[in-house]
């Protein structure tokens, strides 16, 4: 027991002198360490004591990446499969972005919708001047943005003029100033087919001369009066150079507005012909007429414009109802 107290009081001196000899009193400041050369030993040193530090950080802080790589390639946006599209409207309504969408009309597409060519067609009024409608639809083709022809009987304008002063005449002159067509219609209403052709002849063109004298204006198409003709009626009309215009009659049979309109707009088709009368109920049937048909598309032209516009020629020698 003695020795092991004598063993430990020898320890605790050798401790005490120790601490003595390692300057445990009053410590200096180390210097400053000049800049220089790492030696490998340093370097060894500084290596070890880094990873120890990441090492007691790493045990500290569980970091951990995602299972998949950032390299991996970005989802395609674009699906080859259609979208559901809802349709609202004009709008096109999606939460996708839509590859295919229509795009806006430009004024280009505008322009071409608006420039749509209209169908032509020709109407056509028998046995004037007449005194009580002629006027009246006149300013109906006119309200509505057309013209019209008109087949002149050489005796209708005698007629006229002796009922009121220069009134057939008067007519005459007003449609030509307003762009309307005039064309020969005989001097009477007689069949030509029943006669010789020096008195066909006679009939064309007194109704010719006539319509010049008192308006200086020179018909350049003829209707024969009930559209009756034969080889000798054909023959004199190529001689006078004067295409024979026929057409689709209108039924006129019934004094009914309503009936007479909507036979009218069944024979409607484009490049035709309609033949009408100037009567009054022409006038009250017209007005439900050049509406319905405008509004299906149709422009109003002369017989010659309808020829015109669709670069044809009149041809002579027949009877023409309409564009082939």
């Amino acid at each position: 027991m003695k020795n092991m107290i004598l063993h430990c009081i020898a320890v605790l001196l050798s401790i005490f002198v120790l601490l003595l000899t390692t300057g445990c009193g009053d410590e200096e400041t180390p210097a400053k360490k000049k800049p220089g050369k790492t030696t490998a030993s340093q370097t060894e040193e500084t290596d070890s004591a880094a990873e120890s530090s990441s090492e007691e950080i790493s045990s500290e802080i569980d970091i951990s990446l995602p299972d998949s790589s950032f390299n991996e390639e970005p989802t395609d946006l674009t699906s080859s499969e259609p979208q559901k599209v809802t349709v609202e409207g004009n709008f096109i309504i999606s939460e996708t972005t839509i590859e295919n969408a229509t795009p806006e009309a430009n004024d280009a597409d505008l322009e071409d919708n608006m420039s749509v060519e209209k169908k032509l067609i020709a109407f056509t009024f028998d046995d004037v001047p007449e005194l009580n409608a002629m006027s009246n639809i006149m300013d109906l083709f006119e309200e509505a943005g057309g013209k019209a022809t008109f087949m002149v009987t050489g005796d209708y304008i005698n007629s006229c003029n002796e009922q009121e002063e220069d009134s057939g005449t008067k007519l005459l002159k007003s449609a030509i100033k307003k762009g309307f067509e005039l064309g020969n219609h005989s001097m009477t209403t007689d069949k030509l087919t029943d006669i010789a052709a020096t008195t066909i002849r006679k009939k064309i063109t007194d109704c010719q001369n006539l319509v010049y004298d008192e308006t200086g204006y020179t018909m350049k198409i003829v209707r024969l009066p009930e559209l009756t003709g034969n080889e000798t009626v054909y023959s004199v009309m190529t001689e006078l150079e004067l295409p024979m215009i026929s057409g689709y009659y209108a039924d006129e049979s019934k004094n009914n507005k309503f009936y007479l309109s909507s036979n009218v707009i069944d024979l409607a088709k484009e490049g035709r012909i309609i033949i009408m009368h100037s009567t009054y109920n022409t006038v009250e049937a017209l007005k439900i007429i050049l509406p319905e048909l405008q509004s299906q598309g149709y422009e109003f032209v002369t017989v010659s414009e309808l020829f015109e516009k669709s670069d044809q020629t009149i041809p002579l020698g027949s009877q023409v109802s309409e564009i082939k």
